[in-house]
């Protein structure tokens, strides 16, 4: 296991969950978070209207896709199922994507799925 500056050591994800590590995951949630400062949780499901709009924002290549990244953007955001989230404590964001791991699991046969952990 090699260290780093500080005491601080990289595990390879494979020791701890052999399997975990893939090079591809299918892409089924967008989030957009946003912090507020004692602002109550809240989570707003987007359009793909409001997907395509938030993720051209994002976009900072958009000069060396075809289109501008219009059309990929586009068929992303018409695949997926995306939130605006606005929190001032991370652990109920946390608390919600577990729950949100949680019904996937369930939903699909034989996938099992691990918690989300607070950093």
């Amino acid at each position: 296991m090699p260290h780093f500056f500080g005491g601080t050591a990289w595990v390879d994800p494979e020791q701890l969950r052999p399997g975990c590590v893939r090079s591809t995951a299918p892409l089924q949630h967008l989030i957009f978070p946003r912090y507020v400062a004692e602002a109550p949780f809240s989570v707003q499901p987007l359009s793909a209207a409001e997907t395509v709009f938030r993720l051209m924002h994002q976009l900072v290549n958009f000069d060396n896709l075809s289109e501008h990244g219009f059309t990929a953007v586009s068929r992303l955001a018409r695949q997926v199922t995306a939130y605006s989230l606005t929190y001032s404590d991370v652990s109920t964001v946390v608390a919600w994507l577990n729950e949100k791991v949680a019904v996937r699991s369930k939903q699909s046969e034989g996938v099992v799925e691990q918690p989300v952990r607070a950093w």
